[in-house]
């Protein structure tokens, strides 16, 4: 064989080469297998509130084994146990109209006394609380175009302040307090974004799919959820930017339980669950598993890939087949060539 034919065939061999790294998945190529999508589990009663004090609960929060509710009817946390029995209470300053509790990783609770069903309001205050001190630090807040109504608070792990209105238009306004917020000071919120809910969910079982009744943020930042009455939402932040995560793309709905004025929704303390809750009693809290995908699952083939594994191997023996076809060809068309020119064959020992 040639030189020529020689190089000729090596370079079909590295292409065929190149071709079936494509076909069965090399590493980044288009083959490789995606991760799977994270999903939620059914949602699963964790036990009944029944205790007067929290008949229009509003709020909860899951942190370091504990959870936490608020109801808008006082200025109170209430801690509950396993049974959803009433083990704790905290004392708050008052305030006009507490709607929502968020929980950070460091152990403080925010709650959010931003509502305004009755009247909406200018000035509103998120109330930090140190449950293992019992000390409070009051942050004022103003809106800058006007009185809202809102009953979804969302804190970052850093401690920056986000909320979101409740709308019965379906467009909910998002506001940003300055970070840190200053408790010598009346901070100016800032409108950072409008969020169409009406755009992204399909449910039309009335306006309770859009007006938004309560929100969350993990415990890494990386995940935020909002509520309304019959829908929630999630979408993922992998830079911590709540903001720009609502705003970026569709989330994902989250299938809720059918309950009574539905208000409440909390992280638990791994990111990897959410809890919810609502008004009227008895008023059962439920529990939503999350699976996201993992670092191990996202390297495993995925079982599309798997299903297809035998069709591949037949298409990369099919194509194996083909290319050393064509190499015979070249080299067959190649000595007829040496033949009629009257070129000698080059004879190898």
């Amino acid at each position: 064989m040639s030189a020529r034919v020689r190089r000729a065939a090596a370079g079909r061999s590295a292409a065929l080469a190149a071709a079936l790294a494509t076909v069965v998945g090399a590493p980044g190529s288009a083959w490789a297998a995606a991760p799977p999508p994270t999903t939620y589990g059914e949602a699963m009663p964790v036990c009944a509130v029944t205790d007067p004090r929290l008949a229009q609960l509003s709020g909860l929060a899951s942190r370091g084994g504990s959870l936490y509710a608020i109801t808008d009817q006082a200025s109170v946390v209430y801690t509950l146990d396993e049974s959803c029995a009433v083990s704790a209470v905290a004392q708050l300053p008052d305030a006009v109209d507490v709607e929502d509790v968020e929980a950070t990783a460091d152990g403080l609770l925010w709650i959010g006394d931003i509502g305004g069903n009755r009247e909406p309001r200018q000035d509103v205050s998120v109330l930090r609380f140190n449950p293992s001190s019992g000390n409070v630090t009051v942050l004022p807040l103003r809106y800058p175009d006007g009185p809202h109504d809102a009953e979804a608070l969302l804190v970052t792990p850093s401690g920056l302040i986000v909320v979101v209105t409740k709308e019965e238009s379906g467009v909910s306004r998002v506001f940003r307090a300055p970070a840190p917020a200053d408790p010598a000071a009346v901070n100016q919120l800032e409108l950072v974004a409008d969020l169409d809910l009406q755009a992204i969910t399909a449910r039309t079982r009335g306006n309770g799919s859009v007006l938004v009744t309560g929100g969350s943020v993990s415990p890494d930042g990386t995940h935020v959820a909002l509520r309304t009455y019959l829908d929630a939402f999630e979408w993922d932040a992998p830079d911590g930017d709540v903001v720009a995560a609502m705003t970026s793309g569709p989330p994902r709905v989250v299938p809720l339980p059918t309950t009574p004025q539905g208000e409440a929704i909390s992280y638990d303390a791994q990111g990897l669950a959410l809890f919810t809750g609502g008004e009227q009693l008895p008023s059962s809290v439920h529990r939503i598993d999350v699976a996201r995908p993992t670092a191990a699952s996202t390297d495993a083939p995925s079982s599309a890939v798997a299903a297809w594994a035998p069709v591949l191997r037949w298409v990369a023996l099919a194509a194996g087949a083909a290319a050393v076809g064509a190499v015979l060809v070249s080299l067959l068309r190649s000595v007829r060539m040496r033949r009629r020119n009257g070129v000698p064959l080059e004879v190898r020992g």
